[in-house]
């Protein structure tokens, strides 16, 4: 795959999926495409932090394989229509592993941004995370070395979340506000300090080697 995640969402909100999201959500199409825009990159933000510890890299990436997470995106009407109920929509179980105890701050900040309330943005959010996990399945499918190794997902999810990024350029300082440290990188070494309770939830819902 290679389209950039934010290009190939621009590509799946068309045909009335943007309207079919904004009226799940209850908010206005126009202001639902902003936030649109915006969450991804800290929905990217918040898997690329998860990434850069390698056990939080390895459960992620058996999570895409066994859940089938990229089969959202050859199933959207089914998804979008509510009528998929498997682990790879879970979109609020989901949007809890991505952002752990950052959704609320995340909603907050992108509300404020896009004019939506807070109450919208959740929706939103649990609705944008099966998609993202989605993307992300088909990218890092595409991605495997010969040797059979996992691609390097922070790599991925680094480049990703900055052409996001480029795509939402009045987004300010959301990612500062959301991960509280005013960056939008992800440090191997913060992440260990400051995302425990984050890393310990993924690896519980990604699965943990013994």
């Amino acid at each position: 795959m290679n389209a950039s995640m934010a290009d190939l969402l621009d590509d799946l909100l068309q045909g009335g999926t943007l309207d079919q999201i904004s009226t799940r959500i209850g908010a206005d199409p126009a202001k639902t495409q902003l936030a649109i825009k915006e969450a991804l990159p800290v929905l990217l933000g918040g898997l690329e932090r998860n990434a850069a510890d390698p056990q939080g890299a390895e459960s992620l990436q058996r999570a895409l394989a066994e859940d089938q997470h990229a089969s959202i995106l050859d199933d959207l009407d089914g998804y979008l229509s509510g009528q998929r109920q498997d682990r790879a929509a879970d979109g609020n179980g989901i949007l809890d592993h991505i952002l752990g105890d950052r959704r609320e701050t995340a909603a907050q900040a992108l509300g404020q941004q896009a004019g939506l309330s807070g109450g919208n943005i959740m929706q939103l959010l649990a609705m944008l995370a099966p998609l993202v996990m989605g993307m992300l399945g088909k990218k890092s499918s595409g991605g495997t070395g010969g040797g059979g190794g996992f691609p390097d997902l922070g790599q991925i999810l680094g480049q990703e979340r900055s052409q996001a990024q480029q795509k939402a350029p009045d987004m300010g300082d959301i990612l500062g506000q959301v991960f509280g440290d005013g960056s939008s990188n992800a440090s191997r070494s913060s992440s260990k300090r400051e995302g425990g309770g984050l890393m310990d939830a993924i690896t519980d819902m990604f699965g943990r080697k013994d």
